[in-house]
């Protein structure tokens, strides 16, 4: 009987968590994005000219990960993983869910699957949208049989699992510190350090090594991400997952899972974190002086702090920032020789 009752209550918190998400207007403003990069991929990427098959195994598998690392999922997770536990405690309603009989494990773990499974929901959108995409079949598009199974097969491979570990870390900082903002900071500065690390450490690694330590899997498969060949052989190519590879995505799940078992060690419900006392700068500018200047740097000053609430700008910056590096990586002047950094190619891109 309490076995159940716990489920039972893990289950319900669970499902509160999907209700509260689906009133929130963040989620179908991820799903859009996600679906939109799967049709920007589809019309944009580099299939068509080199007459890779957009349903080929190696391509639906390319895109996945692509998506996973440069389209903004790293962003999305923090913002629907960082903010459960911090809204409970941010609206006071903490010492009425710890009235009833929860304990930590139940609280905890139903507000993080409950929200990764949002999470999953709204990336999911990009390998739906892909894989209803093979129903079109533009001029000079190659488009092979339907395929329905490598989509979701590769999706849970390369995306969940990557994604597992990221929101187990996001929800884990959000729980602890209850500050949104030390979740988005850490958020804007994962594609730094990433990156820094990849360069520094991974890079003069031999390929085995790269794969093992690299979280988005980037380096697996044919070389040069497919570039320099062929695309008969390409379009026939099954992508295998090998034991470094599996290996990877244990390490991955094991690392969520210290995470999760730190937040549950750590948490302490009726702690409340330290009360910020925010001053305006009307309030700090208009002691010192009235003058015009200064309420007009007062006021544009609020809307900066303002917007730095919002999730919207975050999510605009993701976006930008993931466009650059589509057309840096993807775009027209890959193959044909147009440097990145021309005059020509920059004015080119920016409209």
């Amino acid at each position: 009987m309490a076995t159940t009752n716990s489920r039972l209550t893990f289950a319900a918190i669970a499902y509160n968590e999907v209700l509260l998400n689906s009133k929130r207007v963040a989620p179908y403003v991820l799903m859009i994005v996600c679906s939109a990069a799967a049709v920007m991929g589809w019309v944009r990427g580099p299939a068509v000219g080199l007459g890779w098959a957009t349903n080929s195994d190696f391509y639906i598998a390319r895109g996945l990960k692509a998506f996973s690392f440069l389209l903004g999922p790293p962003l999305f997770s923090a913002v629907i993983m960082g903010d459960p536990v911090i809204r409970d405690f941010r609206l006071g309603i903490d010492p009425l869910i710890f009235s009833k009989p929860i304990n930590r494990a139940h609280y905890l773990f139903g507000k993080f699957f409950g929200n990764f499974f949002v999470l999953v929901c709204c990336m999911a959108a990009f390998p739906l949208t892909q894989m209803l995409l093979q129903a079109f079949h533009p001029t000079r598009m190659v488009v092979q049989q339907a395929k329905v199974l490598p989509y979701f097969k590769h999706f849970f491979f390369f995306v969940v699992i990557t994604h597992l570990t990221l929101a187990a870390i996001y929800f884990t900082v959000g729980t602890l510190t209850r500050n949104r903002k030390i979740v988005y900071g850490l958020a804007v500065s994962f594609y730094p350090i990433y990156v820094s690390l990849m360069l520094l450490f991974v890079s003069p690694l031999t390929i085995r090594w790269k794969i093992f330590f690299d979280a988005f899997l980037l380096n697996s498969g044919p070389s040069n991400n497919g570039f320099g060949n062929s695309a008969e052989f390409l379009n026939s190519y099954v992508i295998n997952y090998t034991p470094d590879m599996i290996l990877n995505r244990v390490l991955l799940i094991f690392g969520a899972g210290v995470c999760l078992t730190i937040a549950y060690l750590k948490f302490t419900p009726f702690e409340r974190a330290p009360g910020k006392k925010h001053f305006s700068s009307l309030e700090l500018l208009g002691a010192v002086s009235f003058q015009s200047v200064r309420r007009f740097a007062a006021v544009a000053y609020n809307e900066v702090l303002l917007n730095s609430k919002r999730v919207a700008p975050y999510v605009v910056a993701a976006l930008c920032a993931g466009n650059a590096v589509l057309w840096w990586g993807w775009g027209p002047a890959t193959g044909r020789g147009w440097a990145t950094n021309s005059d020509f190619f920059i004015a080119g891109v920016l409209p």
